[in-house]
């Protein structure tokens, strides 16, 4: 993945290469639905691309408990 993609991979039906309209392809919906998921516990979400061409890595961050 080229550095600087990964980002654009939390919106919808965003993929790396073009379809290939193959059994098992994804269709892009995944971390749109992360982020969203996240989003909706007041969470965030980020990805990074691995070094050397290795994939990705996306990390969920929840804020710390309110205190009460």
């Amino acid at each position: 993945m080229p550095p600087g993609t990964a980002p654009r991979f939390f919106e919808p039906f965003r993929r790396l290469n073009e379809r290939t309209h193959t059994s098992g392809e994804g269709t892009g919906l995944g971390l749109s639905i992360v982020d969203s998921i996240a989003r909706a516990h007041g969470a965030s979400a980020s990805a990074t691309a691995n070094p050397y061409g290795s994939g990705l890595t996306v990390r969920i961050a929840f804020p710390p408990p309110a205190r009460t």
